[in-house]
């Protein structure tokens, strides 16, 4: 499934994703790790307003920037470690969530942990919903073969 209209200079495209609901079920577990604002601008300018953010603040999937939960500096590092693990640079930020739940764990901060360890299990589904993986070490061709009555679908990868 492709992108619908023509593609723009400076933004970054991620996919090809089967179905819509692939792409929105990603991201729904990587906000949990990754929680940047989803709402719109005038959505963001209204929370700025009454100084009281979103539901998605509360539920731990924005940061808060509205209302400067957040500062400038940590939310342009996760934006950047978003993009960096859709790029498929995974291993940092397992590494990371790894090292906070033991820190956690260790100081006795058993929710911080508990936080941590349910991001990390949502990491790790993402990771599998985005890569194929083969038995060895190999270049290898992949088909999909689709067909009906009338029709029939071809897809190398």
């Amino acid at each position: 499934m492709g992108m619908r209209g023509r593609k723009r200079k400076g933004v970054r495209y991620y996919g090809p994703y089967g179905q819509a609901y692939a792409i929105r079920e990603t991201l729904d577990l990587l906000l949990r790790t990754f929680p940047l604002r989803t709402g719109s601008d005038n959505k963001f300018a209204q929370h700025q307003r009454l100084g009281r953010p979103c539901l998605l603040f509360h539920i731990e999937q924005c940061s808060g920037p509205c209302v400067g939960e957040v500062t400038r500096e940590d939310y342009d590092r996760l934006t950047a470690e978003l993009l960096d693990f859709l790029d498929g640079n995974t291993d940092t930020v397992v590494k990371r969530l790894e090292e906070q739940m033991a820190t956690a764990a260790s100081e006795l901060e058993f929710e911080q942990a508990a936080r941590c360890r349910d991001r990390l299990a949502a990491v790790r589904k993402a990771i599998e919903k985005q890569q194929m993986v083969g038995g060895r070490s190999e270049d290898f061709d992949v088909l999909g073969l689709w067909e009906d009555e009338l029709e029939a679908v071809v897809q190398v990868v």
